[in-house]
C-alpha cells in the first residue's frame, strides 16, 4: 500500500561484480543476525540507484547458500548507503542514470 500511495521508485540491483552477467546467480549472500540483516553488493549498474526510494537486491540466501539460490531483498532509503564506483555513458543508455555502486 505504501509502494502505490507514496508512489516509490525501486530500482533492481540484479548485477555484480563475479557474475558474467548471469541474473539468475548472486556472489553477494544475505548475513542474517536476528529481525536484522546486512549485505554487501559490488553492483556493476543500477539504474536510477541514486534517486530511489528502496532498492530491490538479488543475493544468495545465506553464505552457505549455492549461488543459484537467491532471495530479493527490499531495503528501503534509510537502511543502505551506495558508494559509487564507476559512471555511466553508454551509447543509447545514457538517460537511465546507471553507473555502479557498491551497496
Amino acid at each position: 500500500q505504501r509502494l502505490v500511495r507514496e508512489q516509490l521508485l525501486i530500482a533492481s540491483v540484479t548485477s555484480e561484480v563475479g557474475t558474467f552477467g548471469d541474473t539468475r546467480s548472486s556472489v553477494t549472500a544475505v548475513e542474517r543476525d536476528g529481525a536484522r540483516f546486512k549485505l554487501d553488493k559490488d553492483a556493476t549498474t543500477i539504474s536510477y540507484g541514486e534517486a530511489a526510494d528502496a532498492l530491490l537486491v538479488t543475493c544468495r540466501r545465506a553464505a552457505d547458500a549455492a549461488a543459484s539460490d537467491q532471495v530479493l531483498v527490499l531495503v528501503h532509503r534509510s537502511d543502505y548507503e551506495l558508494e559509487r564506483t564507476s559512471s555511466w555513458n553508454t551509447l543509447g543508455m545514457r538517460g537511465t542514470c546507471s553507473p555502479g555502486f557498491m551497496l
